[in-house]
C-alpha cells in the first residue's frame, strides 16, 4: 500500500466519523469556485451537498479551486482540515479568530497560512436623552462591501485626502457635548494556500464584516483575466489587495475627523473669551491618538506579512509584482497614518498655546481690574480713617472730588495699559 492510498483511508475513517455528529445536518452554506483560464463555476455548498462535496475529488477540467467560508462554521472548518490536511494550529487560529491576534503568515508542509486583519469604522451613535440614532455618515465605512474600487486602485495619500465636514443633519442633539472620536472595528481573514501545487484557497472570514470579496469574484467571472491565468497565489494577491484598499476610508475617515477639530480649534482661538463656542476637550485628542495607534498596531505586521511573501520562493515572479503593489498601498497607509498622527500631535500642541494664551489674557484682565481698584481703595482708606481735621468731610464739594478722583485714576491707568498694549 502506497502513502498516498494510506492516507486517502485516514481521511475517510476521519470524515465518517465527523459527519456521525448531528451537527452535519445543520451546516451554514459556503461558496466553492472551480475555475480555468475559459471558465469559473460557482457552486453554493449546502448541508445537503456537504458530504458529496467532501468525499468527491475536484473536476480534472479545473485545475484552480477557491473556497470562500463565511464564519461561525465550526463543522465545515473541521471537515476542510481532514480534506486538505490543515495544521492544528492553523485551524485553531481560524475557529477562534482571536481580535487581537496581529497578521501573520505560517508555513506548514502541506498549506501556506496568511492572516491579515479586516479594518473597518464601527457606527457611531449619538445619544440625545432617550432617543438613540445611527450616524448616516458612517454608513459608507460601516461595510467592506461599500468598496466599488477597481482592482488596481491604489490607496490615497494624506496629501491629497479633502476631508468632508460633517453636516448639521448627522447632529442628532443640539446640545454642547463632545465631538466623538470613531472607533475601530476589527476582525481577521485567514486564506489557506494548499502546496505544494499552489491550486486551492480558503478563504475565512466571519460574518460580521460582510462580502469582503465581492470585487474578487467580480473579477474571477471575468473569461482568460490574469486571475485565472495564474495559480492560486495569483489569487491570494487579489483577497489581500481587496483588504489592502478597505484601509484608505478609516483614513479618510481620521483625516475628516482631524479637519473638524482643528476647525473647532481655529474658530475657539479667533472667537472671544467669553463667546458661547463648542470647546474641545483633551479626551478627544487621546481618543484620536489612540485609534491612530491601533490603526498603526494592526498594519505594521501586514508589512511583514508581505514581505516574507515576496521572499517566499514558491511565488512565482510574475505574481510578486503584483504581491509588490500590494505592499506599496500598505506601506502608502502607513504614511498616512504617521502623518494623522503628526497632525493630531501638533494640533494638541496648538490646543496647549491656545489654553496658555487664554490662561495669560485672564491673568492679564485680572490684574487690570484689581489695579484700577487700587486707587479707590487708597482713597477710602485714607478718608476713613476718621482725622479729627479733615476739611473734606465738612466739605460742600468733597464727595464729589473723592469719587472724580477715582474716575480720574481709572482713566490714566486704562490709558498706559493700552499705550503699552496690555489690553
Amino acid at each position: 500500500i502506497t502513502f498516498n492510498e494510506f492516507e486517502t483511508v485516514v481521511k475517510s475513517l476521519k470524515m465518517g466519523h465527523l459527519f456521525r455528529n448531528p451537527e452535519a445536518r445543520h451546516v451554514p452554506s459556503f461558496q466553492c469556485i472551480n475555475y480555468n483560464v475559459a471558465v469559473a463555476d460557482s457552486e453554493t455548498i449546502t448541508s445537503s451537498g456537504l458530504h458529496k462535496f467532501m468525499y468527491s475529488p475536484r473536476p480534472a477540467s479545473f485545475p484552480q479551486r477557491w473556497i470562500s467560508v463565511t464564519t461561525p462554521a465550526d463543522f465545515t472548518l473541521k471537515a476542510l482540515a481532514i480534506k486538505y490536511r490543515l495544521h492544528p494550529l492553523a485551524l485553531e487560529d481560524a475557529l477562534v479568530d482571536d481580535p487581537h491576534v496581529r497578521a501573520k503568515v505560517d508555513n506548514y508542509d502541506s498549506h501556506l497560512l496568511i492572516g491579515f486583519p479586516l479594518l473597518s469604522i464601527a457606527p457611531r451613535y449619538h445619544v440625545n436623552h432617550s432617543k438613540v440614532e445611527k450616524d448616516a455618515k458612517m454608513e459608507s465605512y460601516g461595510s467592506f462591501s461599500s468598496l466599488k474600487q477597481p482592482l488596481s486602485a491604489p490607496a490615497r495619500p494624506y496629501s491629497r485626502i479633502k476631508p468632508q465636514p460633517l453636516s448639521e443633519d448627522s447632529i442628532v442633539s443640539k446640545k454642547p457635548e463632545p465631538y466623538a472620536i470613531s472607533k475601530l472595528r476589527k476582525s481577521n481573514a485567514f486564506i489557506f494556500v494548499t502546496r505544494p501545487g499552489l491550486n486551492t484557497v480558503i478563504s475565512v472570514v466571519p460574518k460580521e464584516s460582510g462580502d469582503v470579496f465581492k470585487r474578487a469574484r467580480r473579477v474571477l467571472t471575468v473569461s482568460y483575466s490574469r486571475l485565472r491565468a495564474y495559480d492560486a497565489m495569483y489569487l491570494t494577491y487579489t483577497l489581500l489587495d481587496v483588504i489592502v484598499d478597505s484601509y484608505s476610508p478609516i483614513i479618510d475617515e481620521f483625516a475628516s475627523q482631524l479637519s473638524h477639530l482643528r476647525d473647532l480649534l481655529r474658530k475657539q482661538a479667533s472667537s472671544s473669551m467669553f463667546a458661547k463656542t463648542d470647546m474641545i476637550s483633551p479626551s478627544q485628542y487621546h481618543d484620536l491618538m489612540q485609534e491612530i495607534g491601533l490603526f498603526k498596531r494592526w498594519v505594521v505586521p501586514g508589512q511583514r506579512v508581505l514581505r516574507h511573501l515576496l521572499e517566499d520562493e514558491l511565488v512565482q515572479p510574475e505574481c510578486k509584482i503584483y504581491l509588490r503593489d500590494v505592499q506599496d498601498n500598505l506601506n502608502q497607509i502607513y504614511d498616512d497614518i504617521i502623518g494623522l498622527e503628526e497632525g493630531t500631535k501638533g494640533l494638541k500642541e496648538e490646543h496647549r498655546q491656545l489654553l496658555d494664551s487664554r490662561m495669560t489674557s485672564t491673568m492679564n484682565g485680572l490684574t487690570i481690574v484689581a489695579t484700577a481698584f487700587l486707587p479707590g481703595q487708597f482713597l477710602t482708606g485714607v478718608f476713613g480713617m476718621n482725622f479729627e481735621d479733615m476739611p473734606e468731610l465738612h466739605w460742600r464739594y468733597g464727595y464729589p472730588l473723592f469719587w472724580g478722583i477715582c474716575v480720574l485714576s481709572w482713566v490714566v491707568l486704562f490709558s498706559f495699559f493700552k499705550s503699552r498694549n496690555y489690553i
